[in-house]
């Protein structure tokens, strides 16, 4: 029916108002008695839905991920493909510019994810693979 929900929700809220209607909801909520005393810990909920076994962090501490090799595109967002800062062979670190899009053209600054080097500029990306 092709109707934009926030559209159709303005127009309702405008008639409302029109015929004097205040379209704000009120409620007289308040917090349950107990509330606190009700929670569960994290732990013993995913243990109860058997879900241990696809946790993936262990207590107090982060899996790292380290990829050997990622593709970066050249295009990530509405706007232009941006134009690699880098030859093939730089070697760059995480963080360091390796795109930007082309002067007065729409575009976001592409940075590198991994300490590595440049293996290829080729078919819209940049190909990083990391270094020892």
């Amino acid at each position: 029916m092709m109707l934009s929900p926030r559209g159709v929700n303005a127009f309702v809220k405008k008639i409302l108002r029109e015929r004097g209607i205040d379209p704000v909801r009120k409620t007289n909520s308040r917090v349950r008695d107990f509330f606190e005393e009700k929670l569960v810990p994290t732990t013993r909920l995913t243990a109860r839905l058997g879900l241990t076994k696809y946790d993936r962090y262990m207590e107090n501490e982060l899996v790292e991920i380290k990829p050997a090799r990622v593709t970066i595109p050249l295009l990530q967002h509405i706007g232009v493909p941006c134009v690699p800062c880098v030859q093939q062979g730089a070697k760059v670190i995480t963080g360091n510019l390796i795109a930007s899009p082309p002067e007065g053209k729409l575009g976001a600054n592409i940075h590198a994810s991994i300490d590595g080097t440049v293996t290829s500029l080729d078919n819209g990306s940049i190909v990083l693979d990391a270094s020892g």
